[in-house]
């Protein structure tokens, strides 16, 4: 699965955002993004997260993939990706890495026309540009609270429709795309390849 072709400028813009935060308050959490961009606002500390094919435990949405018989593939996929990424990224980083999956894989599909789908946009680019479109903040009502996106539109709607698509997507196809540590510090991933 490739990823989203904005998620560079839209890492870009949320550490804008990030960086003007950070005047206010100093950060204390570590922010992953993932490929299609949601983003998981984890604390630091030790987790042990171990993805595998029984955390899809619940609903998997078949009637997003051409063929059903490919969940499991797809599944197995995910888990071998995790475990390469696992396996290489140690420390804070990878402690990051694997409370982001487990966030982003517990929390769920938001399936669309449900109360888990509810979701604001907020902008984090000046609005005043919005006619060539911004980035946004997508808060999910009903969701993980530390779990969001990082979407883009020319207006609220927009970015709501393409926000919730990414996030599903994200959700099928999880790859860290970059760690942004309390300090600021960026570590960029290439997608894992199984």
């Amino acid at each position: 699965m490739a990823s989203w072709i904005k998620v560079n400028d839209a890492t870009e813009s949320f550490v804008r955002f990030l960086t003007t935060a950070v005047k206010h308050a100093p950060l204390t959490d570590w922010h992953v993004i993932f490929s299609m961009g949601s983003v998981a606002r984890v604390k630091p500390g030790v987790d042990n997260f171990n993805l595998n094919a029984n955390a899809y435990i619940f609903s998997w949405f078949v009637n997003r993939l051409e063929d059903p018989n490919d969940k499991q593939k797809i599944i197995l996929d995910n888990v071998k990706i995790f475990n390469h990424a696992n396996a290489n990224v140690t420390g804070d980083v990878g402690n990051a890495l694997r409370a982001a999956y487990r966030m982003l894989i517990t929390d769920g599909y938001p399936v669309p026309g449900t109360s888990g789908s509810d979701r604001i946009p907020i902008p984090i680019d000046d609005p005043t540009n919005m006619a060539d479109g911004i980035f946004w903040m997508l808060i999910w009502n009903n969701r993980h609270p530390m779990l969001y996106n990082i979407t883009y539109g020319e207006d609220p709607a927009i970015a709501a429709t393409v926000g919730g698509e990414l996030r599903r997507n994200d959700f099928m196809f999880p790859r860290v795309h970059a760690i942004i540590s309390p300090d600021l510090k960026i570590t960029r991933f290439d997608d894992f390849q199984v």
